[in-house]
């Protein structure tokens, strides 16, 4: 880190975390301070170099970071479903949710879009799963949830069958079904690009 960058929230791209005429501090990051998804950053427009824009990073392909307004508007946040993904060097300091902040959902729903983890989910089935932070662990057996390798913006989900330091070798459940890609395929991931942990006691609160 090397310093404090004060930053006035214009508009309403980030609420409800953060809201418009807000004003936080974020740190600034060198060029060797990691990033991670679920991170709140403050980066440049890639199109407008002189305009700074404060978006949540929602995947990272190993290259380019995807990123997206709070909003849950769909057209309420110009984000990198305008622009694209955007690379390191446009992100210049995080911002660290605090107790005066309203902190948006720990949990994403995901759909169940085939049948490669039958029997356990089939196609159709709402999944919910707990973002990562960088202290969580993964363990084998655990199911996660990835980024697809042919297309950045799709998540599937695999279950860890190995663990190589910090590279994971992923499996679907049903290994007969048509067109199912793995770690067979595609090769080991990096902690990086695990997004979430399925989490069935929140489905099971959900219920409730």
């Amino acid at each position: 880190m090397s310093g404090i960058l004060n930053v006035t929230i214009l508009g309403d791209s980030m609420y409800p975390t953060l809201t418009d005429g807000q004003t936080v501090s974020a740190d600034i990051l060198n060029e060797f301070d990691d990033v991670r998804i679920g991170d709140i950053v403050v980066l440049l427009h890639p199109f407008k170099p002189e305009t700074h824009i404060v978006k949540r990073i929602k995947s990272f392909d190993g290259l380019l970071y995807f990123v997206e307004g709070d909003q849950p508007d769909p057209m309420g946040s110009e984000d990198s479903h305008n622009f694209g993904p955007v690379g390191r060097d446009l992100i210049l300091a995080r911002i660290t949710v605090n107790e005066g902040m309203n902190v948006a959902p720990e949990f994403i729903e995901i759909l169940i879009d085939d049948q490669s983890m039958s029997p356990k989910y089939t196609t159709g089935d709402t999944v919910i799963a707990h973002l990562l932070d960088a202290v969580d662990e993964i363990e084998i057996g655990d199911l996660v949830v990835c980024l697809h390798p042919e297309n950045n913006e799709q998540q599937m989900i695999r279950r860890v069958k190995e663990i190589d330091g910090t590279h994971y070798f992923l499996a679907a459940d049903n290994l007969d079904g048509e067109g199912v890609l793995d770690s067979t395929h595609f090769g080991t991931i990096s902690r990086e690009e695990i997004i979430a942990i399925i989490d069935d006691e929140a489905k099971e609160m959900e219920r409730a």
